[in-house]
């Protein structure tokens, strides 16, 4: 999980935006047709203060209800899919949901009696793995306080005889010795860019992912049976790599694929389907499905060539209001455990989140690995806060929620709005060419013209619809920023 890449250091210009949430649309007969939900803004500036940091507070409107371009019959049909942002990342249409949670949640009481049972193995009894609403079958699964836990209190401890590694065994079973592998996490030249490309040196991920599959096969007999089986039972097409041929092509199209080269888009993630390619070019895999989803779930839950039974079944979420968890080096092999603590006080009822790139370990990734990327390697689109990082363009920022409010209207009704916060991390984009390359990339999403819509599967419909929403409020986030600010400097200069 761990990247070596930076970028520039942060910059202290905060912007704070107001985004109308859009709650009807009108729908069209036919579906042959989808754009994205959110327009053009009109911008004004209200304080600028040129000496401390940039706080700007914008009203950005993203159109009325008449302008909206609607979701077509087939998406609005779907608006009840359970979108979990779970480390499981299961993305499933409503029927299927129940059966799924219920092997969840017979799965989650195995795996911590199973902990439980290990010698220094402990799940703390505060803690619970339950559907985020117990009353709702289509809510999604997560880990949580089912009483308060204090600040530094031990969550879960994972004796590191019984982690998922292959890691010091023997070489004759498929797997690596410890000195053919040894990596210094803190070492950037010894860690692989996580940027998932096939071409990619990711040796590691070949000898564990063999040892899941054997595991895997054997089932109750396996030494890691409720884990194994737990896993067994997710379902397959989570990633955008394992998808059906015709999400694949649409998700490339909403990136803007380029016809002469398949693993270059204008929008990012890049390898957004390609990540199978690393199991056939590293790992001499072949095209057996079962194996490539072994190899995906490695991939996506995985720290490195490392599984945490229960750890890996925390949610995914940053910042200071929601990150609440803490551990020891995962890659220490001194330490006889390893220690999930609370970073802060948890309230009873509060989720349980770790995180995929701001984690104690996680290296270059704190500041190179970004929502896009979450997206290829997790299947789903984070929730607040985010970190967009266009790459070619050398534009990053983060956007972050702040409370919902209500603003009065001139009937008397009300407007549900929402507070962005953006933060600049790489310098605030001015070029003309940058700027207009964003320009064309809204446009071409807004209305874009997609074909035989009944022929891609649900989730996979429902998690590009979510992607497209994310991206374009992103960027038009972003552009609203940069045109305050280019604004601001141009009236400078001519008032010299």
């Amino acid at each position: 999980m761990m990247m070596s890449r930076s970028l520039p250091s942060l910059l202290s210009f905060s912007f704070l935006f107001w985004v109308l949430f859009l709650v009807s649309t009108t729908n069209l007969s036919s579906a042959s047709t989808i754009s994205a939900c959110l327009l053009g803004s009109d911008v004004k500036e209200d304080g600028h203060d040129d000496d401390e940091a940039t706080t700007l507070v914008i009203e950005a409107e993203l159109g009325d209800a008449e302008k909206v371009q609607a979701i077509t019959d087939i998406m609005n049909t779907n608006e009840n899919i359970a979108l979990s942002n779970e480390s499981t990342a299961t993305m499933k249409s409503t029927t299927t949901t129940a059966t799924t949670t219920t092997t969840t949640a017979d799965h989650g009481k195995k795996l911590v009696d199973w902990l439980r049972s290990k010698e220094g193995g402990l799940f703390n009894p505060k803690l619970e793995i339950r559907q985020a609403d117990p009353t709702d079958p289509d809510s999604f699964y997560g880990m949580f306080a089912n009483e308060e836990i204090e600040e530094d209190d031990i969550l879960l401890q994972i004796p590191r005889e019984w982690i998922f590694t292959s890691v010091g065994e023997s070489s004759e079973e498929g797997v690596v010795n410890d000195d053919d592998d040894e990596r210094n996490p803190d070492d950037d030249d010894d860690w692989a860019d996580d940027e998932r490309s096939p071409d990619d040196d990711d040796d590691w991920i070949c000898p564990v992912t063999r040892k899941l599959i054997r595991e895997m096969k054997l089932g109750d007999s396996s030494r890691y049976a409720p884990y194994v089986n737990y896993l067994k039972d997710q379902p397959r097409g989570q990633l955008p790599s394992h998808w059906s041929r015709q999400g694949k092509a649409l998700l490339l199209k909403v990136l803007g694929e380029d016809d002469q080269d398949s693993y270059h888009e204008l929008l990012p993630p890049g390898f957004v389907v390609g990540l199978v390619d690393g199991w056939k070019a590293n790992c001499d895999g072949g095209d057996d499905e079962f194996e490539q989803h072994v190899f995906l779930m490695v991939l996506q839950r995985g720290w490195d060539e490392i599984l945490i039974p229960v750890f890996d079944m925390m949610s995914h979420r940053n910042g200071d209001q929601w990150l609440n968890t803490k551990s020891n080096s995962i890659f220490e092999e001194t330490l006889p455990y390893i220690q999930v603590r609370a970073r802060k006080h948890i309230r009873a009822g509060g989720e349980i989140y770790t995180s995929y790139d701001q984690c104690e370990e996680c290296g270059g990734r704190m500041d190179t690995y970004g929502t896009q990327d979450i997206f290829r390697d997790y299947g789903f689109v984070e929730n607040f806060p985010q970190k967009w990082i266009f790459e070619n363009q050398n534009v990053a920022f983060r956007l972050d929620q702040k409370q919902q409010q209500m603003k009065k209207q001139q009937d008397g009704g009300e407007k549900e709005l929402e507070q962005l916060e953006l933060t600049w991390i790489t310098p605030i984009p001015q070029e003309k060419e940058i700027l207009e390359f964003f320009e064309q990339q809204i446009e071409r999403l807004q209305y874009l013209h997609i074909e035989n819509l009944h022929e891609i599967p649900v989730n996979e419909l429902a998690t590009i619809r979510n992607f497209i929403k994310a991206t374009m409020t992103a960027m038009k986030t972003m552009m609203g920023a940069a045109a305050v600010v280019v604004a601001a400097d141009n009236e400078a200069l001519a008032e010299k």
